[in-house]
């Protein structure tokens, strides 16, 4: 299947910028979520059509929702008998940009199909459909799937030396895709040699990682919209929502805690 709203049927299909239907509509909302072994789209399928509804609520057609990815080169069609749906694939499956196309199929043979929905240039006749052929098709839409999702979430965060800063000071940059921390010579230092050890790893995961994600967090309560397409915003909130977290109520620094998995007591074996 390939996305066209000028591609030719013999018979009506019920497609955006097309007229072959009058007046009606078919589109999908959907959100995404990702786990380690799972991307996961809750989708919402709404259509206007009631002589279509009926032959999915009769047996005859189904929802179906068609997920590409280029980069690996797979292609799932996903197939439900009820507009709200949960779609799983494994995470392993699926990197990139992600496109989502949605259609109504049928399932068994229609025979005398009708709607007053119909453009009348199709004449007053009724319908037949054999299995597999497409009812309605819903605009395509995308989403991406970066490889950050399925890393630590420190993955998200890249340390930059600014040799300008004065010895003690660092800076946060949340303005794209991973949030960049300007650091001082001197913390760059201390950086370098802390990530060569378990226990410096756990040290800078309780400093420097703790206290940006945190304020990634309280970002994200407040501007949400703002920073929502960069990647390290998805990561966080994809985590948070794998969690069962209400962003909204709990304070920053507790579900940083939860997202990172209560990092203070790493520090046990240190001291």
């Amino acid at each position: 299947m390939k996305f066209d709203s000028q591609s030719a049927f013999p018979y009506p299909v019920l497609r955006p910028d097309n007229n072959d239907y009058v007046g009606e509509d078919f589109s999908i909302l959907y959100e995404v979520s990702t786990t380690n072994e799972l991307v996961i789209i809750n989708a919402n399928f709404n259509l206007t059509c009631n002589a279509i509804l009926d032959q999915i609520d009769n047996g005859y057609a189904i929802y179906g929702l068609l997920v590409t990815s280029n980069e690996t080169f797979e292609q799932q069609f996903f197939e439900s008998e009820v507009a709200v749906s949960e779609f799983k694939i494994s995470s392993q499956l699926l990197r990139g940009r992600i496109s989502i196309e949605p259609y109504i199929v049928v399932k068994k043979g229609i025979e005398n199909f009708e709607s007053t929905s119909i453009n009348s240039e199709f004449g007053n006749g009724r319908f037949s459909f054999g299995s597999g052929e497409i009812l309605a098709q819903g605009t395509p839409s995308s989403f991406s799937i970066s490889r950050d999702y399925f890393k630590p979430l420190q993955s998200i965060v890249k340390i930059n030396l600014k040799e300008e800063l004065p010895k003690g000071e660092w800076s946060i940059k949340l303005e794209q895709d991973h949030i960049i921390v300007d650091v001082s010579q001197h913390i760059h230092n201390t950086y370098i040699r802390a990530k060569n050890s378990k226990s410096g790893q756990n040290i800078m995961l309780n400093s420097i990682w703790f206290s940006v994600i945190v304020h990634a967090v309280d970002v994200l309560k407040k501007s949400t919209d703002i920073y929502g397409g960069y990647i390290w915003a998805d990561v966080i909130t994809g985590k948070i929502n794998n969690l069962g977290i209400d962003l909204d109520s709990q304070d920053s620094y507790k579900i940083v805690t939860t997202l990172l998995n209560n990092p203070l007591l790493r520090l046990g074996d240190i001291f």
